[in-house]
């Protein structure tokens, strides 16, 4: 079992231990891209990752080409006294015990004592003229009474085959990743019962009928809520869509 420093706190991590790879004391994600021997820095695309991936040393992608510079010493086996063996087993016992409490028995009570964080609702016209800008209009909702995290937007691969996006406002938080030619749009946390309102404004460049396919995940990757609506993409000179 290898050990790791983290680079933020100092703190010594065991692969293999039920938080790894994130830091047990600080939270830092160990297996980010900057703390690989072969991440080449910030801005500077990673010879060894897919074209969807970005340039930074925050992101997390499973690769097989990973060598962390966190490692401290060389593999060893870990012994232990009886004693401590004994402690390590009645903690094992005590932490199996408190995750039934937290996670599986509220799970037993029913979807209704788990109330969604966000949700989302959207509208778009249903046909807009070629080469014209069209409107979508989203809104995000925290229905809990406690603040909620960051969220992302996916849009649907379909969504580029008739539109592409000219601008969004409010300005998304972070750079949009690409994965398998879907698009994630990053924005911060709604303050409890609180809306936010979203405008994607697209424009039709290719005539047909497109598909405006959005869903709400959260950054730990629950899917909070979709919207769906076709827009026939005409060709002619019609007024410009809103």
């Amino acid at each position: 079992m290898r050990q790791m420093r983290c680079p933020n706190c100092q703190a010594i991590n065991y692969e293999g231990h039920i938080t790894f790879p994130i830091c047990h004391r600080c939270h830092e994600n160990l297996q980010k891209c900057r703390h690989c021997r072969n991440f080449p820095g910030e801005g500077i695309r990673c010879r060894y990752l897919p074209d969807w991936t970005l340039p930074e040393g925050d992101q997390i992608v499973e690769c097989d080409y990973r060598e962390s510079l966190l490692y401290e010493g060389k593999p060893q086996r870990l012994r232990y006294s009886r004693p401590l063996q004994s402690v390590m087993v009645l903690s094992v016992i005590v932490c199996s015990i408190i995750v039934i409490l937290t996670t599986v028995v509220p799970m037993l009570s029913g979807p209704a004592d788990q109330p969604t964080a966000l949700s989302l609702t959207g509208s778009a016209p249903g046909e807009v003229n070629l080469e014209r800008q069209v409107s979508v209009a989203l809104e995000v909702t925290n229905e809990n009474t406690t603040d909620s995290g960051d969220y992302r937007i996916r849009l649907d691969e379909s969504v580029f085959d008739h539109f592409k996006v000219e601008y969004i406002f409010p300005i998304p938080s972070r750079p949009v990743m690409i994965q398998n030619k879907a698009r994630y749009y990053y924005f911060g946390g709604l303050s409890a019962k609180r809306k936010s309102r979203l405008r994607f404004h697209l424009r039709g460049v290719r005539g047909g009928k497109g598909v405006f396919e959005a869903t709400l995940y959260s950054m730990e990757g629950v899917i909070n809520g979709s919207f769906r609506q076709e827009i026939a993409v005409r060709k002619g000179d019609g007024r410009r869509s809103r």
